[in-house]
């Protein structure tokens, strides 16, 4: 019998929170420990395409490229393979998601595209890794029920704590409606600042607003993880042995016990 792919989402209705660095270091962990790993890039932004080396590819949309929009309008599956990991194909975004978004709200079941393209899909892999938009629109809706395991990073600032608490009744509501398997595998505190104040406030927050979904590892403030970026490598393969490194390691085997795969 032909295994599927945990279907994983990475999202949260805030933008600068690490949400595409999370979604392309715990793909890179998981290629690297030897996982077939597809990274969907559905955020208009393209950051976790631009992270991964193709900054150039995205910004200049004259020149082909595959993109989840040749995805979703039924163009043969052609996935940019990702040779610093092998393993790892990523199906990049542009700003012509954001355009297609429109039609895709125009559609009665706009909501549902992602999750039917990707179906035939998910025997080839051993996950799929969706980064979202930072929006409670379209996008996420259609990210998360394509990709019902969530992983929400979530900045240790306090003030992101009122769109978190509206992120997670979002999240109710979404299951209650749309996607009854959907479930949060997991809240990952980032940019964290140790033992300052504010941070270890946020965190008794979450520790209360994500009852027991809380990861253990947190990712901290480093100027490291942001110029891996300006290389177009993630932190676990430019620098394996800095602390954010270390530390993406350790929430992806978090992951991979939570999601049991």
């Amino acid at each position: 019998m032909t295994s599927r792919a945990r279907r994983i989402c990475v999202a949260n209705n805030k933008g600068g929170v690490g949400k595409s660095t999370t979604a392309i270091n715990l793909a890179a962990v998981l290629a690297l420990r030897g996982k077939r790993v597809l990274l969907v890039d559905f955020d208009p932004a393209g950051g976790a395409s631009i992270f991964l080396g193709l900054a150039e590819e995205v910004r200049e949309e004259h020149k082909p490229l595959y993109t989840v929009v040749e995805l979703l309008t039924g163009k043969p599956f052609v996935p940019h393979r990702y040779e610093l990991a092998p393993g790892l194909d990523l199906l990049p975004a542009n700003t012509r998601l954001s355009h297609y978004a429109q039609e895709l709200d125009r559609d009665p079941r706009g909501h549902f595209r992602l999750a039917e393209a990707l179906e035939p899909l998910t025997s080839d892999y051993d996950y799929i890794i969706c980064d979202s938009a930072p929006t409670l629109g379209i996008l996420m809706i259609g990210a998360i029920i394509a990709c019902p395991e969530v992983v929400v990073p979530v900045q240790l600032d306090i003030g992101t704590l009122p769109m978190t608490i509206e992120f997670n009744s979002f999240v109710v509501s979404l299951k209650q409606t749309a996607q009854p398997e959907l479930r949060v595998l997991g809240v990952l505190p980032t940019f964290n600042e140790g033992r300052a104040k504010t941070p270890q406030a946020m965190l008794g927050a979450l520790k209360g607003l994500f009852q027991g979904r809380l990861f253990t590892t947190s990712i901290s403030r480093l100027r490291a993880i942001g110029d891996a970026h300006g290389h177009g490598r993630p932190i676990v393969l430019a620098q394996p042995d800095n602390r954010g490194a270390v530390e993406y390691t350790a929430f992806t085997e978090e992951v991979i016990r939570r999601a049991g795969h």
